[in-house]
């Protein structure tokens, strides 16, 4: 039987610039997600996706950033970027 990691939303809105890059780190283990802010500055992360997932007093840090030059930017289907190597 599958084990299911339950959803552990992080979002918030970046409300001094968009299109940067965010990255939420798990710093129990050391795991990291990364995303991008889109037009508006908002961003929204699972933390279940960690690939260890995450446990009640874990502590999560976010980390934003400026895009580096080497990334391109794709446009999803709901009109926000993701970043890709």
């Amino acid at each position: 039987m599958p084990t299911f990691t339950l959803p552990h939303l992080i979002y918030g809105t970046i409300t001094n610039g968009d299109f940067l890059k965010i990255i939420i780190r798990n710093e129990t283990n050391g795991e990291e997600q990364q995303t991008i802010t889109n037009s508006k500055g908002r961003y929204i992360v699972d933390g279940g996706n960690f690939t260890s997932g995450w446990s009640d007093g874990d502590e999560i840090k976010l980390i934003i950033g400026e895009l580096p030059q080497h990334t391109e930017n794709i446009t999803t289907d709901n009109g926000d970027l993701r970043l890709t190597d």
